[in-house]
């Protein structure tokens, strides 16, 4: 079956660009679009496509509103591509729930590998992790993305909810603060020395671990972060 690449973007001249970029490098893969926020989301979730291309500024509804209704129903990869290029707009996607982001204009060659480097990691999550984990009181269902501890509903962001992925999938090991920001928000935030820092704190206070002397996520002091199972 053919990958299926779903296009939100209402500017025709921009639509044309990525065809041609995935023509050129995904030559395998099939194309549908929308111009509409609210269109794009109802073919998301009728098509179920392999990955889908966002851009900002839409004639109905803006991306991130289209990216949060997506992220209500739906774990397939999302990469903005958009002109809005400032930090603070990159870091609102990223919370959204966004896999990457493309400022705009871009070259063929970036878009292409961005798309591959997407993709490759949806794959290997979705090989690599069990339907359910359980560590002690935390119980994480990755198919609907549901956290519980010690049965408790835990209402997480998109990106709270990595984060605790990525800490509880390696459970007892530690991981450093530059593996967790490549990996949850992506290289280009690697700078940015707070934005671990301040996740961590509310990821702490949502799943009951007291961020002042936490037992469950453990700050290792000069190396990163470590989970451990809550009794």
């Amino acid at each position: 079956m053919a990958m299926k690449i779903l296009v939100i973007e209402d500017d025709p001249d921009i639509l044309e660009v990525i065809s041609l970029s995935v023509r050129m490098g995904l030559p395998q893969a099939e194309i549908v679009s929308a111009s509409l926020g609210r269109r794009g989301i109802e073919m998301l979730r009728e098509l179920v496509p392999d990955i889908a291309l966002l851009d900002l500024l839409l004639p109905d509804i803006n991306g991130f509103e289209v990216l949060s209704e997506i992220r209500s129903f739906s774990n397939v990869p999302v990469i903005i591509i958009t002109v809005k290029g400032d930090e603070m707009d990159r870091v609102r996607g990223l919370e959204l729930g966004a896999d990457d982001y493309i400022v705009k204009p871009f070259s063929h060659m970036e878009l292409v590998a961005r798309l591959r480097t997407v993709l490759r990691r949806a794959k290997a999550a979705e090989t690599m992790l069990p339907a359910t984990l359980e560590r002690g009181g935390l119980w994480i269902n990755f198919r609907s993305q549901e956290v519980k501890v010690h049965g408790r509903e835990v209402n997480l962001t998109p990106t709270q909810y990595k984060l605790l992925c990525e800490l509880a999938t390696n459970s007892g090991r530690t991981l450093s603060q530059k593996a967790l920001v490549e990996r949850v928000w992506g290289e280009e935030f690697l700078n940015d020395a707070n934005v671990v820092k301040v996740h961590m704190h509310r990821l702490r206070r949502k799943i009951g671990d007291n961020p002042k002397n936490p037992h469950t996520i453990i700050t290792v002091p000069g190396k990163g972060y470590k989970f451990r199972a809550p009794e």
